[in-house]
């Protein structure tokens, strides 16, 4: 993106720390050009409106809900919208197919990540208030047509939505062998895991390799990546589905995370 759209004046109610400038908008939508730039995403002029809109929307429904810890707009900037896109190239080059966001919260990334990447998607969101909240802001962003939100567990999946999607993500949500093994119902033969992670421990590492024999995956590497700004590390964890399961899966909900295969 490289000037500023018309729609961007839909954000000048977005909540700031600051007293807003008129140049406020114009300068947020420069600060996640020039950030996603830096971590090799490219943000067109709508894209980046809708980016922002949505970022209002977190902001604003956090002043009555817990949606996140992060309440100042610059700096939500890099740790959500920013650290969402840094899976986008991933994403891009996963096999075709629909997006699974599991754990979704405000929405981050699997919005984000919808917008830039144009996939369908469907972000499982299991929190009542965070799920109507998804709603709304995809009803807001007028992507309805191309995001839905299930109400619901990813372990809670119907037949209709087994083995249908390319590229399971998840941010931050629970170790590799749990990911693993909530994405693996949901992911076609030759579908993509791609889960944001911190520094990632030699240990979980061992783990996520044993638990992939297993499920039926194979890993992909891994990619390191540095936030703008402030240096956050994120490593994007990346396994491939090449077969069925040895397990019956999903098992019931929540026993990926509390009593996890391997």
């Amino acid at each position: 993106m490289r000037g500023t759209s018309p729609r961007l004046s839909l954000w000048s109610g977005i909540v700031f720390h600051v007293k807003p400038r008129e140049d406020s908008v114009a300068a947020f939508a420069a600060m996640i050009c020039q950030q996603a730039d830096s971590v090799g995403v490219e943000v067109q002029e709508e894209a980046c409106a809708q980016l922002l809109r949505h970022l209002q929307q977190v902001l604003r429904a956090n002043q009555s809900f817990n949606l996140t810890s992060i309440t100042d707009a610059f700096t939500a900037v890099r740790l959500h919208i920013v650290d969402s896109l840094v899976g986008a190239p991933d994403v891009m080059s996963a096999p075709p197919g629909r997006l699974a966001d599991i754990g979704s919260g405000a929405g981050y990334p699997g919005i984000p990540l919808a917008i830039v990447t144009r996939r369908h998607t469907t972000l499982f969101e299991s929190n009542g208030k965070k799920s109507a909240f998804l709603r709304d802001v995809v009803l807001d962003l007028g992507l309805g047509s191309r995001i839905e939100v299930a109400g619901k567990r990813s372990e809670e999946l119907s037949e209709d939505q087994r083995d249908r999607c390319g590229v399971v993500t998840a941010r931050a949500l629970s170790s590799i062998p749990s990911l693993l093994e909530l994405a693996s119902p949901l992911l076609q033969v030759g579908g993509l895991l791609i889960a944001y992670k911190g520094v990632v421990s030699n240990e979980e590492r061992s783990r996520g390799e044993e638990a992939a024999r297993v499920l039926g995956f194979e890993s992909r590497g891994e990619r390191r990546i540095f936030l703008p700004v402030g240096g956050e590390e994120r490593t994007i964890v990346k396994y491939v589905k090449c077969d069925a399961p040895d397990v019956s899966l999903p098992r019931r909900p929540g026993l990926a995370q509390r009593r996890p295969l391997v």
